[in-house]
């Protein structure tokens, strides 16, 4: 039971960091 519940908050951790890693590594390539 502790193996679902470690892949679902790692899910959970990963869908609420991913588009910050995403946002922070775009913003070199927004400045001009």
């Amino acid at each position: 039971m502790i193996l679902p519940a470690a892949l679902l908050l790692l899910g959970a951790l990963t869908a609420v960091l991913a588009p910050r890693l995403l946002a922070r590594a775009d913003w070199p390539d927004r400045e001009p």
